[in-house]
């Protein structure tokens, strides 16, 4: 009786570190280890990030007009980074639905990257978007588009060969705990 106790909690423990080391059992996924929060008056989100990041906001070029705190970079070199941006919608955009937007945002992945791969539909806190993805072998760039409360959101992964799992897990990181506030 004592040895088939023995084998059910060695089972059990078994059973357990491989949950948690394969899957994240009960952590919400990727297990990145501990966490900030991102909180930004007037941002419209909130999301978790890995604590080896460090969170700036960028400095605009004055063209826009627009205030340093519509950009927020969150950095673990200056070629791996996430950056966090919104920008007001036309409120044609904002009326119509999310079919429509696709074709602005596809033109606009394709500004800021020429060699994204088609969008995707996604939701990231509840709000609907497109993901892009450009793979190319030296930088990776992850680029998540999603419509919030009369502004669109854009979350640019960026990550060289040598971080790449850092920010992948990052960004995996930010889409799965961002939320509106």
């Amino acid at each position: 009786m004592q040895t088939h106790h023995t084998g059910r909690i060695t089972w059990v423990a078994v059973a357990a570190v491989a949950c948690v080391t394969l899957a994240g059992c009960g952590l919400g996924g990727t297990t990145t280890g501990p966490t900030k929060r991102f909180e930004s008056e007037g941002f419209g989100i909130t999301f978790e990030y890995p604590y080896a990041l460090t969170e700036k906001a960028l400095r605009g070029d004055g063209s826009s007009g627009k205030p340093d705190d519509m950009v927020r970079e969150l950095t673990l070199t200056d070629d791996d980074f996430i950056a966090v941006r919104r920008d007001p919608m036309e409120p044609g955009l904002l009326a119509a639905g999310i079919d429509t937007l696709q074709p602005a945002v596809d033109q606009l992945a394709k500004v800021l990257d020429a060699h994204v791969g088609p969008g995707r539909p996604i939701t990231v806190g509840g709000m609907p978007g497109f993901e892009y993805f450009d793979l190319s072998p030296d930088v990776q760039h992850r680029y998540l588009f999603f419509r919030g409360r009369g502004v669109l959101y854009q979350v640019h992964c960026r990550s060289t060969e040598q971080h790449r799992d850092e920010i992948t897990a990052a960004c995996d990181t930010v889409a799965r705990t961002l939320h509106t506030v």
